[in-house]
């Protein structure tokens, strides 16, 4: 009977994490839309953990975030949790290597760009010599004008999440993950939703086009992610902090997205 279970838990163990979380589930009884409603994490994003399509998690921050809620319902082991979390880490490195890559090809362009600029000017200059460099009666005075029109902007080979916008574009996504009881009250662009009292391992996200106003009762007892960055923390822990505005501005130009704390 030992070696019985010991055969099945390696079976399960070489599997990949994202199915073992599936079967857990599974074994509970419990659908996506159950485990939806009692990790308040949306349904396509649990389904996400499972198939391992880590590109529509959010970024890492959310990934780990919505990975430890799940797991926390599962009751999954820390052996599963660490693969996924390697699973997560080894995605996020091979897709920073695909950056590097894309601005190799722009600054090819760039230099092919000078290239025919500095070999346009010569030919016209060697024109303008052999005719013997000047104007004759008559003729209009010749200045060699060479326009080059604007190189367009490199399409991205990493295909982002519907939902996440970053500087620039349209959509904010807040997450509030709660470290320790607090409540919380959030203005979406202005429009005001009902203060919730969050546990530990409660997560909330709110969506907003334009700024979210925040007021914390716990302020050190939250993690607040922008559109998968991590933000400073609002206030120190027991301290209530009202009305403070989270907008785009504060989402890190060109900085990786980073990883929730442990």
């Amino acid at each position: 009977m030992v070696e019985e279970q010991k055969t099945e838990a390696d079976k399960l163990r070489v599997s990949s994490p994202g199915s073992r979380l599936r079967k857990l589930r599974e074994a509970k009884g419990l659908t996506l839309e159950a485990a939806s409603e009692q990790t308040h994490v949306r349904v396509c994003y649990l389904k996400a953990l499972e198939t391992e399509q880590i590109d529509s998690l959010l970024g890492p921050a959310y990934a780990i975030s919505f990975l430890k809620a799940y797991g926390r319902l599962l009751e999954a082991d820390e052996i599963l949790l660490d693969d996924y979390r390697d699973l997560i880490s080894r995605t996020r490195d091979s897709l920073s290597e695909l950056k590097p890559r894309e601005n190799d090809h722009r600054d090819a362009g760039s230099r092919l760009a000078i290239i025919l600029l500095i070999a346009s000017v010569a030919v016209l200059g060697a024109i303008w010599i052999l005719s013997g460099g000047t104007a004759g009666p008559g003729d209009e005075e010749f200045s060699p004008v060479v326009e080059i029109a604007p190189e367009a902007p490199p399409k991205s080979s990493i295909a982002e999440p519907a939902i996440i916008m970053d500087a620039g574009q349209s959509l904010l996504t807040l997450q509030i993950l709660a470290a320790e009881t607090t409540w919380v009250s959030v203005a979406s662009d202005g429009a005001e939703k009902p203060a919730l009292l969050l546990a530990p391992g409660d997560i909330r996200l709110f969506d907003a086009k334009k700024d979210f106003r925040v007021t914390l009762g716990n302020a050190g007892g939250v993690e607040l992610s922008l559109n998968g960055h991590l933000l400073p923390p609002l206030g120190k822990r027991g301290h209530v902090v009202r009305d403070v505005i989270i907008d785009r501005k504060q989402i890190p130009a060109g900085s990786p997205k980073g990883f929730a704390r442990e």
